[in-house]
C-alpha cells in the first residue's frame, strides 16, 4: 500500500495548495518544491501522527451527530490534470458532500469560529476549496476536535473564484518549478536557508560589484536594518534573496555599501579537562615515557569544527 507522501510526488495535494499560496502555517513554497525533486523528506511530526490515530473516532462521531453513512475517499486525481490531486478523509454515503476530519491543540482554538459556520483556518479554506475543485462536490463539511475533548464541525461551500486561483497557483508552480526544476521565490523560510547554503556552501570567487537587481535588494535590507520597520520574516526574506544573489562569491557591493558573505576558519578545540583526566591516570600507572603519548592523547580529545558562511552587511551610513 503506498504512502500519502508516495501519493502526492506526482502532484500538488490540498494542504500543498495551501503552502503555494502561502497560507500554510506549516510550509513554504520552497518546501514544496524541495519535496516534490526529492531534496527534501516530508517529515511526519506528532501533532500529524495523532491526528491519522484520531481520524477514524471524530468521523464516527460525525456520522453518529449527523445520522448519517460514511465512505471513505483516499486518493484522487483531477481527470484532465493529475498533478491536481489529494488524500481526502470521507464522504458522505448517496450525497455529494465532502467530510474532512482534523485535530488541534487547545492553543488553536480560537482560530475556529462559530460552529456550523464557515469561519475556519484559512489554510484549512484552501484545503476544503482543493477538494471540492477536484471533486466536483459543492458541500464540504470539517468535523475538528480542539484540545482532545471539543468537538466542532463547519459547513464550507464552493467558492469557484477560490477554487480557481488554487487551480492557477498550483498549475503555474507545478509548471514554471516543478517540472523545470526551477525553485520559486527565495523567501525566509528555513527550507530556503538550507537550500541555498547547500548550493552555495562556501565562497570561490572574490567580492564583485552588485548588479542593478542586486542594488535594489542592498537597499531593501540596508533600510530593514537601519529603520527595524520591518518584520523579521521579511528581513530574512532579504538576507536569503542576497545569499542567492552571492552564489559562490565573496560578496556584492555598490556606492560604498558592501554585503559579504564568506566562510570563517575551522575551530579547533581540545578538551584539556578529558586530556588533564586521562593523563593524570598514565602517570599513576604506568608514567609518560616521552612527548608522543601526549601528542596522541591530546589529539584524541581534538575535534575540528567546520567554518560556516557568515552573511555580514556594512552600509556607509
Amino acid at each position: 500500500m503506498s504512502t500519502i507522501a508516495e501519493d502526492l510526488k506526482n502532484g500538488i495535494g490540498a494542504s500543498e495548495s495551501a503552502a503555494v499560496m502561502g497560507v500554510s502555517p506549516w510550509a513554504s513554497p520552497m518546501d514544496i518544491y524541495l519535496t516534490k525533486i526529492g531534496e527534501k523528506e516530508t517529515e511526519v511530526t506528532e501533532p500529524m501522527n495523532w491526528g491519522t490515530r484520531l481520524e477514524a473516532a471524530i468521523a464516527d462521531e460525525f456520522a453518529e451527530r449527523n445520522k448519517v453513512d460514511l465512505r471513505r475517499m483516499g486518493f484522487r486525481q483531477h481527470k484532465d490534470a493529475p498533478w491536481f490531486c489529494g488524500h481526502l478523509d470521507r464522504k458522505v454515503q448517496g450525497k455529494n458532500e465532502l467530510v474532512e476530519i482534523k485535530t488541534t491543540g487547545i492553543w488553536g482554538r480560537d482560530e475556529w469560529g462559530e460552529e456550523g459556520t464557515d469561519n475556519i483556518p484559512r489554510h484549512y479554506i484552501v484545503q476544503v476549496q482543493h477538494y471540492m475543485r477536484l471533486t466536483g462536490y459543492p458541500i464540504a463539511h470539517v468535523a475538528v476536535l480542539i484540545g482532545g475533548n471539543e468537538y466542532r464541525q463547519y459547513l464550507v461551500e464552493e467558492d469557484h473564484e477560490l477554487q480557481q486561483m488554487i487551480f492557477d497557483a498550483d498549475m503555474a508552480f507545478w509548471h514554471d518549478h516543478v517540472l523545470p526544476r526551477v525553485p520559486p521565490q527565495i523567501d525566509g523560510s528555513d527550507a530556503a536557508t538550507a537550500y541555498i547554503l547547500k548550493k552555495h556552501p562556501r565562497e570561490t570567487d572574490g567580492l564583485r560589484e552588485a548588479t542593478e537587481e542586486e542594488v535594489i535588494l542592498l537597499g531593501c535590507l540596508r533600510n530593514t536594518i537601519k529603520e527595524k520597520k520591518l518584520t523579521e520574516d521579511q528581513l530574512k526574506d532579504y538576507q536569503n534573496q542576497i545569499k542567492a544573489a552571492i552564489g559562490d562569491a565573496e560578496g556584492i557591493f555598490s556606492n560604498g555599501n558592501k554585503v559579504t558573505w564568506k566562510r570563517t576558519k575551522d575551530s579547533v578545540k581540545t578538551d584539556w579537562s578529558e586530556v588533564a583526566g586521562h593523563l593524570w591516570g598514565l602517570i599513576e600507572a604506568a608514567g609518560i615515557q616521552n612527548g608522543a603519548t601526549l601528542q596522541a592523547l591530546a589529539d584524541k580529545f581534538t575535534i575540528t569544527k567546520k567554518g560556516s558562511r557568515r552573511f555580514l552587511p556594512t552600509f556607509k551610513d
